[in-house]
């Protein structure tokens, strides 16, 4: 893919996600700079965002910036409008200030909770939002506030991923492939919630960064999913590392988290239809090299 040159914005850059995108954008000509709630070498703070003029300076602001996971949003109802929608607030009326400068805005939701549980089909970018927990009414709450601000001027992208999966094994939050993985190598007891037959849809780390790609050069603007188009229960996934890795799940079963979905099915067409983009890498072929390398990607 060629792109470009571009000047990015990128908030949240501590993020395991957020990470893997700036660690992307190295092989690309865009030029980046970063903004951190804990600012590293070469970044920037809030403050410095809120003072200076980082923002005249760039075409695109991509926001990744977010203070909970799904879990940590149920221990601590509300957070969101505590921490993350006053900060959202103020950067879009930073980017509405910016005048004939104004940069475009991508904001990073959830396609795994903002939906809720899909009915028969597979959830549109059009269809009603009706969230199950915390995090994805919080997250759905800043989908409106970005629409909001789209009618004061702001050119805005907002992307909801699925569940992503290719990270390096102890980045960020437990994941279930991950996890899943190690436990077997380990011979551990591995420990779900419910009965196994919650689906999921597993869009792999490498096909999540090519749509961000395309989305940056084809300059989308909108609502747009990002996702596999394929969902798999729990199950289906303890079965496939079992094949993969010939050893046998542990598995103990607890208590279904009634703020989890269930039921997640999402829709790419939009994003298909819209770029070139397509999701290339199948749940067995993203997993099937795991045991190769048990501390590489999972």
């Amino acid at each position: 893919m060629n792109f470009p040159q571009q000047s990015l914005l990128v908030t949240g850059t501590h993020g395991p996600l957020s990470a893997a995108f700036l660690n992307w954008l190295e092989k690309t000509p865009h030029k980046v700079l970063r903004v951190s709630r804990h600012p590293g070498v070469g970044e920037f703070s809030w403050e410095d965002l809120w003072a200076g003029n980082l923002l005249e300076s760039v075409n695109v602001v991509i926001d990744f910036a977010w203070s909970t996971i799904t879990g940590s949003s149920e221990q601590h109802p509300g957070i969101e409008w505590r921490v993350d929608l006053p900060r959202l607030s103020r950067l879009l009326t930073r980017v509405t200030e910016c005048g004939v400068s104004v940069p475009r805005y991508i904001f990073i939701s959830s396609g795994g909770t903002v939906y809720g549980n899909a009915n028969q089909r597979p959830s549109q970018e059009e269809d009603e939002l009706l969230p199950c927990g915390w995090h994805g009414f919080a997250k759905a709450a800043a989908e409106n506030l970005v629409r909001r601000f789209g009618t004061l001027g702001v050119d805005f992208t907002i992307l909801r991923p699925s569940n992503i999966y290719g990270f390096p094994l102890h980045s960020g939050p437990p994941r279930l492939i991950p996890y899943l993985l190690d436990s077997i190598y380990e011979g551990r007891s591995f420990e779900i919630r419910g009965d196994g037959t919650a689906l999921k849809d597993y869009l792999h780390l490498e096909d999540f960064l090519a749509a961000m790609g395309e989305v940056i050069q084809q300059q989308l603007s909108g609502v747009f999913n990002i996702a596999a188009g394929k969902s798999y229960s729990i199950s289906e996934v303890i079965q496939l590392v079992e094949g993969i890795t010939g050893k046998k799940a542990r598995v103990t079963y607890r208590d279904a988290q009634k703020w989890d979905t269930t039921r997640s099915l999402l829709s790419c067409d939009k994003l298909m239809n819209c770029s070139p983009w397509r999701p290339s890498i199948s749940l067995p072929q993203g997993m099937h090299p795991l045991p190769l390398l048990k501390h590489a990607v999972a």
